[in-house]
């Protein structure tokens, strides 16, 4: 979670998110990943449904350049309102 949060951190603007494919790319993710006996993928995409699961992130499914990928959220209210407009169709993204 804590590459997560960093990665988050640096992010700019109104809609903040990381996206699955971008943590799969962070080596210093994936070296600790690596440790935990299973593929990288699969323990990553394990641990963000986890944290799902437990309310710690909102998930959301998106669609760009024809290749559909899950981004995460913190879970508060601000990102909740987000995530409306996106489902919505208000914010200007495609889900």
């Amino acid at each position: 979670m804590l590459h997560f949060f960093e990665m988050l951190y640096t992010k700019r603007g109104n809609i903040r998110y990381v996206s699955f494919n971008e943590l799969l790319n962070n080596p210093a993710l994936l070296v600790s990943l690596t440790k935990a006996g299973e593929p990288p993928e699969e323990s990553l995409r394990n641990s963000l449904q986890q944290a799902v699961q437990h309310g710690i992130l909102l998930e959301q499914d998106t669609e760009a350049d024809g290749d559909r990928q899950q981004i995460y959220f913190i879970n508060a209210a601000a990102q909740h309102e987000i995530l409306e407009k996106i489902n919505s169709g208000t914010s200007g993204w495609q889900t």
